[in-house]
């Protein structure tokens, strides 16, 4: 059974509102955490305290339980010029950015020659997302 002191292995999946798979564990590794050290969202892993293994836990998540609620914001106006090493810029494309001692990843929105509108927020804030989980293995330390 899951305690605090458990170290467990789950196979997961993400999934939007539509049922659409965000991230998965299928075709790659399982994914294995001590419990309490905060790998997974917080009420995803709240739902696995008293689990065995092979039971299946589906997890509801509000924005504000996953990547939280999106903000208007984080919509930034940057100087091309601070984008010097990427010669070519996309709609859509994800690029990583340092700010002081921050790192975040940007989705640029448009560009032109001077300036380059990005969105940090994460793709999926604001939305209702469901993690399913099955209980593949737990090791009591």
């Amino acid at each position: 059974m899951i305690t605090a002191n458990s170290v467990v292995t789950i196979e997961y999946s993400l999934k939007d509102s539509e049922s659409n798979i965000i991230d998965t564990s299928r075709d790659k590794e399982m994914l294995t955490f001590k419990m309490g050290e905060h790998l997974i969202f917080k009420k995803a892993e709240q739902a696995l305290y008293g689990k065995r293994v092979s039971d299946f836990i589906e997890v509801q998540l509000k924005p504000e339980d996953a990547f939280g609620e999106y903000d208007d914001e984080l919509i930034l106006q940057i100087p091309r010029e601070n984008f010097g090493d990427i010669v070519e810029i996309k709609k859509g494309m994800r690029i990583h950015v340092n700010s002081g001692n921050n790192s975040t990843i940007v989705t640029v929105l448009d560009y032109d020659n001077k300036t380059v509108m990005v969105d940090a927020n994460h793709p999926h804030a604001g939305k209702d997302l469901r993690f399913e989980m099955m209980v593949v293995e737990i090791k009591n330390i």
